[in-house]
């Protein structure tokens, strides 16, 4: 079941995230990015990857600027350095811009931004199955998940 979610609604499902440590932040197909929050529930049953209570799905193309407002973009590959220093940080802020871009803001002043060429490819999941993401240009809510 999908449905459009409004802005109170989107703020209500992030506070999750927020204050919440990044345990595990790797790369996916493609070199997608994740951010793994919580505990493990189970595994992905392609991968067997452990599959956490939440995630966040940044998507293949983000920016991350440092606390020294150094802009890095993800370009071919993901810098093992940025997955390593995203690891623990904890979540201040989870908003979007106009052009639903997620834009995550940490406690230790840096910033990572979902930048999407063809439009936003991000998604916020909760465990048992709720999903969070763009979709022609709105915000759903999903709540049987993707296989």
């Amino acid at each position: 079941m999908k449905r459009k979610l409004d802005k109170t609604e989107f703020e209500s499902f992030v506070v999750r995230f927020l204050m919440s440590p990044i345990v595990k932040a790797w790369c996916g197909d493609y070199l997608a990015l994740y951010l793994d929050f919580g505990l493990p529930v189970g595994v992905f049953p392609l991968t067997r990857n452990p599959r956490y209570e939440r995630h966040i799905f940044v998507g293949y193309d983000w920016s991350y600027i440092d606390s020294e407002a150094n802009l890095i973009r993800r370009q071919k590959f993901t810098e093992p350095w940025i997955l390593k220093a995203l690891a623990g940080e904890l979540i201040e802020s989870i908003t979007l811009n106009h052009a639903n871009e997620l834009i995550i803001r940490f406690d230790s002043g840096c910033n990572l931004r979902t930048v999407g060429n063809d439009g936003p490819d991000w998604n916020l999941f909760e465990a048992p199955d709720q999903y969070i993401f763009v979709e022609d240009c709105f915000i759903k809510l999903e709540l049987s998940g993707p296989a």
